[in-house]
């Protein structure tokens, strides 16, 4: 992947981001973000995760948001492994936001999503809840629904 390309999407993902850390800062609730040795998910040696474009710790549960200019359940897939591996003992809630252009863009991977989403919780029972929602490109009212459950989650304390 070319830089410029990648500099675009880390762009697009950080305007993405912007009410959400609004939020959390209306809130006065710390978040962390980006690849910093304080937002991974090790693995092994210099090997991780990064733990989400923007995460929220609270004493119930770790609220995380992912969010996606391309495509792909990786994202997802992660939090099943780190929790089924007990890298993380506390419940996960997941928003993963994927960015749209048109109205089909990414469907088949939010089938996908839902799919394994529905097998996590299966699995994990309580330590995880995932919702899968999407944004339009240039529309920031999109992203409304999503920021109204965010905040109904810091209110809560994210308590399971």
């Amino acid at each position: 992947m070319s830089s410029s390309i990648r500099i675009s999407r880390q762009k697009l993902e950080a305007l993405a981001l912007e009410p959400f850390v609004a939020a959390a800062n209306d809130s006065d609730i710390p978040s962390l973000r980006g690849q910093g040795i304080k937002n991974r998910l090790p693995i092994s040696g210099n090997v991780y995760f990064q733990f989400g474009d923007l995460r929220i710790e609270q004493p119930g549960a770790t609220v995380v948001i992912e969010v996606e200019s391309s495509v792909g359940v990786t994202n997802l897939a992660k939090y099943w492994e780190s929790i089924a591996s007990q890298r993380l003992n506390k419940p996960i809630r997941l928003l993963h936001l994927f960015r749209q252009t048109s109205e089909n863009d990414y469907l088949a991977h939010m089938v996908v999503w839902r799919f394994l989403a529905l097998r996590m919780k299966e699995a994990l029972g309580n330590m995880f809840d995932g919702v899968c929602m999407t944004y339009r490109q240039g529309s920031p009212d999109s992203l409304e629904p999503v920021v109204s459950l965010f905040k109904r989650w810091l209110r809560e304390k994210a308590t399971p």
